[in-house]
């Protein structure tokens, strides 16, 4: 910014460094240029001010692996004004799917986690029942264990069928996140 305080009009010259790999970009052409500065003449009016601003560009380029991109490097893209708000939203719409098959996987655990507790349990009552032979208590503990045994075959069909469908569900959770990606890229 520079202000003429004569009662005629003025030129001023600015000189610019000119640094390598970065070019002069915006409406502001350079009225000449050496190897070294980027010469501009500015008329000022007199008893006016001027502002005059020079961008220096560079170019660039950022890569971002989408598979591993968070919830917060989209808030910093955003705020940088760096993605416009369709990539915005695609992006979004990528995490919320990555986070449901989280939840998918999560659900699958836990799943597991009990079929294999279950299976566990029911090793240690059919040895509890082999150690039985021959006892006085023998008919009313087996009939206990049977009963114990059938409510976990029942609850381990259960889980069987809720992890398949879970995991049917999370196949197509992942087919539509390769989806979301692929559009993205488009």
């Amino acid at each position: 910014t520079v202000r003429n305080e004569d009662t005629e009009p003025r030129v001023l010259v600015l000189e610019h460094p000119a640094r390598a790999g970065w070019t002069v970009g915006g409406t502001v052409t350079p009225a000449e240029t050496t190897s070294a500065w980027h010469r501009y003449r500015i008329p000022v009016a007199p008893k006016t001010t001027a502002t005059f601003a020079v961008e220096d560009v560079r170019p660039g380029q950022t890569q971002y692996s989408v598979n591993a991109i968070t919830d917060d490097q989209v808030a910093v893209l955003v705020r940088g004004q760096l993605i416009t708000a369709p990539v915005e939203a695609a992006l979004r719409r990528i995490l919320a799917q990555k986070a449901e098959i989280a939840r998918l996987n999560a659900a699958i655990t836990i799943r597991q986690n009990e079929l294999t507790a279950i299976g566990r349990d029911q090793e240690r009552v059919r040895e509890n029942m082999k150690a039985l032979k021959g006892t006085a208590e023998e008919r009313q503990l087996v009939q206990r264990y049977v009963k114990q045994l059938d409510d976990q075959e029942n609850r381990l069909a259960v889980l069987r069928q809720e992890t398949q469908a879970l995991t049917d569900e999370r196949q197509k959770a992942q087919a539509e996140l390769v989806r979301l990606i692929e559009a993205l890229s488009t």
